[in-house]
């Protein structure tokens, strides 16, 4: 077990990749390394934030994150395992790619300054799964499946850009999970898409597909929609 305090860098790729190891970071980690970065199993941030830094590589920890940030220039981290991180996912600079469809899981802000491809979700699902959070950044992120977790009854807000689904937006609530989601734009080329138990405000959705709002399924319809079918 290794326990760090205050910013720590290094100057040499890092690979931490023994089951049994644990590195409990207590605040700022940049991971400056100038060769590939694999972070393996048992990696704790501990309300820390975790920076990556320089080189591409693997993310193989199924250990969660507390906040993570990518700023890796124009090189790509590749998932290795389902990703998660408790608070807030940030994509700084270089690319972000999902690997095997693996899953990722963000309890705050999902934040993407780096670009329109920054984050490649090959036909993996992010959830969504705190209580307050944002997805924005200075770029759009383009999801394949993209999933709103009701459990804590969320407030989710979308910057005011466009954000392509490939395949599937869910926001399932129920009567005791009412999912709040605000602004942005929601596109999708075909199909149809539903929501329930959610209250839409100032959201919008279009590009070819079908968007079913309900009220009869315990959709509630704020101000400023549009896109969004509220009645049968």
């Amino acid at each position: 077990t290794m326990d760090a305090y205050g910013n720590i860098t290094t100057t040499s790729a890092i690979t931490a990749n023994t089951s049994g190891l644990a590195v409990n970071l207590y605040s700022d980690y940049d991971a400056n390394a100038s060769g590939s970065i694999n972070i393996g199993a048992g990696v704790t941030s501990n309300g820390g934030i975790i920076t990556i830094l320089g080189g591409g590589g693997t993310i193989n920890t199924t250990t969660a994150f507390h906040n993570l940030t990518l700023s890796t220039a124009s090189n790509t981290i590749t998932l290795g395992a389902a990703l998660t991180v408790t608070n807030g996912l940030t994509l700084t600079s270089g690319k972000l790619d999902a690997g095997s469809n693996y899953a990722i899981n963000v309890g705050g802000n999902w934040t993407n300054n780096s670009g329109a491809a920054a984050f490649t979700a090959q036909n993996g699902t992010v959830t969504l799964n705190g209580t307050t959070q944002t997805v924005g950044g200075t770029y759009a992120t383009s999801f394949y499946n993209l999933t709103i977790d009701k459990t804590n009854t969320p407030t989710i807000t979308f910057a005011s850009l466009t954000f392509p689904i490939a395949n599937t937006f869910t926001a399932t609530g129920d009567a005791s999970h009412q999912i709040n989601f605000n602004g942005g734009h929601l596109s999708k080329s075909s199909g149809i898409q539903s929501v329930s138990y959610s209250t839409l405000t100032n959201a919008t959705a279009n590009g070819g597909a079908t968007w079913q709002s309900f009220t009869a399924n315990g959709n509630v319809d704020g101000t400023g929609n549009s896109g969004w079918i509220f009645a049968f």
